[in-house]
């Protein structure tokens, strides 16, 4: 039986970064019922901010409190082996919260043939965690 998981039902507004990749950075929304995520990247070495903002503008997570859980899905933006760019959506859920942050989980990666239909690449499809931390200013 789903359920909302241990402290999530508190304001999760505010900024956070990827606890294993702090290059990724997170703005959360939150109005109690819907948590929304922009993602964003610091550029990497040798990389241009233009590029890495190109990159990810397209990035959101959107999630839904219920009694039965906190689900909703990640959209992103990938490519056909044609390279055509399609929106592709993730299932995504919060598995844990803290007062350090909250543990999303998402599947790994996604097919989507030429017409952007997507479907759980089931060769490569494992649901994995990421640990989002509160950016905390001194």
């Amino acid at each position: 039986m789903f359920h909302l998981p241990p402290g999530c039902d508190v304001n999760l507004a505010g900024a956070y970064s990827h606890a294993e990749d702090p290059t990724f950075h997170y703005q959360a929304s939150d109005d109690g019922r819907t948590l929304i995520l922009q993602v964003s990247r610091s550029p990497t070495e040798g990389g241009s901010a233009a590029s890495t903002e190109r990159t990810n503008a397209d990035t959101s997570v959107v999630l839904s409190r219920s009694k039965n859980g906190f689900f909703g899905s990640t959209r992103a933006k990938g490519f056909t082996a044609s390279g055509k760019p399609c929106a592709v959506d993730f299932p995504t859920e919060v598995v844990k919260c803290s007062e350090r942050g909250f543990v999303i989980r998402t599947l790994s990666s996604m097919a989507f043939d030429e017409t952007c239909l997507s479907h759980p690449n089931t060769e490569r499809a494992r649901p994995t965690d990421h640990r989002l931390l509160r950016d905390v200013t001194l």
